[in-house]
């Protein structure tokens, strides 16, 4: 069925869509490589990559009182290598990709949580606020990398794939105290917080749900579909279903942002293998949503203060907020052939090349660069991990679907 929905879009999609994969969204590593660096860590090679970049020297910059690199960032661009070389190969990418795992790897505690930053000593920073061990965003994103890895290393290197996987297994421990707590909620407004999504965040659950069907579909794990079955049904419990924004699946609390917003994205990979119909409700009204947050030009957040009141936040508009909500649309539009979220999510790749507020080309093909992002005040031309690993993630996936 994919198959053939693949071919009606490259046969259907209209001039004004389309997107030339030779000029605009040649997808280039140069920048990541530039930001990347191998040290040594306990003898071992690993790669890290450098917080920020900022212009016009785009000089390699740690991030101020918290390190030089971060899990959180070299976990995706181990996705970045690991995609690229699926891609298009290059035995280079795909030890790249072995480099930044074995970094995710050093970061892990001894109960399964991850440290975030290390120092430019190379110690790890255990005391941060955003770097303390803990089971936050940082430890999430190396779940997704590993389960990612271990699909990809089971048939090149068995023995890495296998401490990948025993990796994965260590977190699930953290997983189970968030699902004792399933059924129960957090009563107020707008709508009832389920206790058992992680850190009580969709946006965060979100990002595990994707990572944990990687580590399914390579292994069938019973563990991993029940995760991903309880967390699915959080995220759909988390959903606005008034209002004019009607249909937003909540980050935290009373907000939506754009940021990390994979909802959409991970209930529509759910339901393409377990094909809960409450689920496909849940994700095709959450694309009508993200479809709206497109229209009214990119927003960056909601907030809901009362019954019939909203928050509209629109800057700044980034990649990492483009990325989430264009690729919850792509995978809405494979399920549904819904032709207002292809159009949505073109629109979202179309960001990239200029056709933004700003009119400005946010990803230069020649150097691999993505900007900082856009606010009221113009262009951050800074280029930093984030955006750039962010930008290609999602280039990436729209490739493999057949979008560009």
């Amino acid at each position: 069925m994919r198959l053939l929905l693949l071919l009606f879009l490259f046969l259907s999609c209209s001039d004004e869509n389309e997107i030339d994969i030779n000029n605009e969204f040649n997808i280039n590593l140069a920048h990541l490589d530039y930001l990347s660096e191998t040290i040594s860590l306990d003898s071992t090679d690993v790669l890290i990559v450098y917080i920020y970049a900022d212009a016009p020297n785009y000089e390699r910059i740690a991030a101020e009182g918290e390190g030089i690199t971060a899990v959180d960032d070299v976990a995706r661009a181990a996705l970045v290598y690991l995609k690229y070389y699926e891609q298009f190969g290059g035995e280079e990418n795909l030890e790249k990709a072995k480099k930044a795992l074995k970094f995710v790897l050093y970061m892990q505690a001894d109960d399964g949580q991850f440290y975030n930053f290390i120092h430019a000593d190379h110690t790890i920073n255990r005391d941060g606020r955003t770097s303390k061990k803990s089971f936050d965003y940082w430890s999430i994103r190396a779940i997704r990398a590993m389960s990612y890895g271990y699909k990809v290393f089971i048939s090149k290197d068995n023995e890495f794939a296998e401490r990948l996987k025993n990796a994965v297994e260590k977190t699930f421990p953290h997983i189970d105290k968030w699902m004792e707590a399933h059924g129960q909620y957090i009563l107020t407004f707008p709508v009832n917080i389920p206790l058992w999504l992680i850190n009580n965040a969709g946006d965060q659950s979100s990002e595990l749900i994707l990572g944990l069907i990687d580590f399914y579909n390579a292994t069938g794990d019973v563990r991993a579909e029940e995760y991903i079955r309880k967390l699915t049904d959080g995220l759909v419990k988390f959903q606005i279903s008034k209002g004019d924004y009607s249909g937003a699946h909540l980050s935290w609390q009373n907000l939506w942002h754009a940021w990390g917003a994979h909802q959409v994205q991970a209930i529509s990979e759910a339901y393409t293998i377990f094909g809960e119909e409450k689920w496909l409700t849940s994700l095709t009204q959450g694309a009508v949503f993200l479809s709206k947050v497109v229209a009214e030009d990119n927003l960056n957040g909601l907030t809901f203060i009362g019954s019939d009141s909203v928050f509209v936040k629109k800057y700044p508009q980034i990649a990492y907020g483009i990325h989430a909500v264009s690729s919850g649309l792509m995978e809405a539009y494979l399920i549904t052939n819904n032709e207002e979220f292809r159009v949505s999510m073109m629109k979202g790749l179309k960001w990239f090349n200029g056709s933004n507020s700003a009119g400005v080309v946010m990803y230069d093909p020649a150097t691999g660069r993505t900007f900082d992002g856009i606010d009221l005040a113009g262009v951050n031309m800074n280029s930093g991990a984030e955006s750039t690993i962010e930008a290609l993630l999602m280039f990436l996936e729209m490739r493999e679907n057949g979008f560009i």
